[in-house]
Parts: structure tokens; sequence; C-alpha cells
């Protein structure tokens, strides 16, 4: 599924993803749970990884969206679904944040 991502374009879903974990102003457990195991999956270097690692105490840059590429919209898309989905809850916050995704990438609708 990530065979086909760039190093660039792993750390660019890492940081989407850490951004999606943020919206509700908390990391809880769960999400880091869903990162760590993604960023094993993912197999980028020591200092990739800490940079990830400070984003979960941390909000990475706004810029996350504008760094989906375009190839690979549905893949971040439903990536962020599923770290939504990570806690057991979706907030409003969450959803909302997640309509604006999937109306940007063209994905359709989950939530709402």
């Amino acid at each position: 599924m990530f065979d086909d991502l760039t190093p660039a374009e792993r750390l660019s879903l890492l940081k989407l993803v850490c951004s999606f974990a943020w919206v509700d102003h908390e990391v809880d457990e769960r999400e880091k749970e869903f990162v760590r195991d993604l960023l094993a999956r993912l197999e980028l270097g020591e200092a990739e990884q800490r940079e990830v690692e400070g984003w979960l105490e941390d909000p990475p840059p706004s810029d996350a969206l504008d760094e989906v590429p375009p190839a690979h919209r549905r893949l971040f898309v439903s990536t962020a679904r599923r770290l939504l989905d990570a806690d057991g809850k979706v907030t409003d916050d969450e959803a909302q944040q997640m309509a604006l995704l999937e109306l940007l990438e063209g994905a359709g609708p989950l939530y709402g």
C-alpha cells in the first residue's frame, strides 16, 4: 500500500496524520500508537522518526494538506480516516476536518 510513496511522501503522510491527531487539541495514547505503527511500516530514517515523534508532542506545521501528492490523495485520506477512528471516537471538530479533507481531495463524505 505504501510502497509507491517516496520517503518525502511518507513523511508528508505522517505530517497529515499527526495534524489530524491534533484536531481535538490532544493526542491520546491510541492515536500515538497508530502513528508509531504507521511510522514503523513506512521505514523512515532516524531523523525523520525523531521529527514525527516531535509531532506527537507538538503539532506539525499547518502546511500538511499542501503536501498531499495528487497521485496518492485517496491513500492519504483513508489513512487520516483510520487515525480518526483509532481512539474510538470522532469529535465534531475531527468530523469537520475530515469532511473538509474529503471535499478538497474528492474522496466523498464519510462522517456527518
